[in-house]
């Protein structure tokens, strides 16, 4: 249960995202269809979703609130400042992304990732040279192409 706990938090936020404003009963019912419930069907106990709103306040200071006055619809408070950040917007899609791939065990061997060299083998010693002033002067190649 506690071992994807963070993708939890990952799906809520990303639900709200692509929903707007959902009732905690919406809210529910995709859980349920999602394939990270705990249990096959397993409803999202309230308590439970409370505490993954707290939960993400404190990890990624995105607020989820409640229009009471709306029909008790949940929202994700000042979007534009999620949207705005591109890192916590692109580290939210990358593995609300990888949550539905992992989450849906019928997707298995359907889909075929490339093999693409990733950018976190240089990300570090990049950084560094930044913190410490340096000018890093760097020649691109594009995947696949021979100059």
């Amino acid at each position: 249960m506690a071992s994807n706990i963070f993708g939890r938090y990952i799906w809520l936020i990303d639900t709200l995202r692509r929903h707007k404003r959902l009732t905690f009963e919406e809210i529910n019912n995709l859980w349920i269809e999602s394939c990270l419930s705990y249990g096959e069907g397993d409803e999202l106990p309230l308590r439970t979703f409370h505490n993954y709103r707290k939960a993400i306040k404190d990890i990624f200071d995105v607020y989820i609130e409640c229009d009471v006055k709306g029909g008790y619809k949940y929202y994700i408070d000042e979007p534009e400042r999620l949207e705005g950040d591109s890192l916590r917007s692109w580290l939210i899609d990358s593995y609300a992304t990888l949550n539905q791939i992992q989450a849906d065990k019928k997707l298995e061997g359907r889909i075929i990732f490339e093999n693409v060299p990733s950018g976190n083998i240089w990300l570090t010693t990049f950084a560094q040279a930044m913190r410490n002033g340096y000018v890093v002067e760097i020649t691109h190649q594009g995947f696949g192409k021979d100059y």
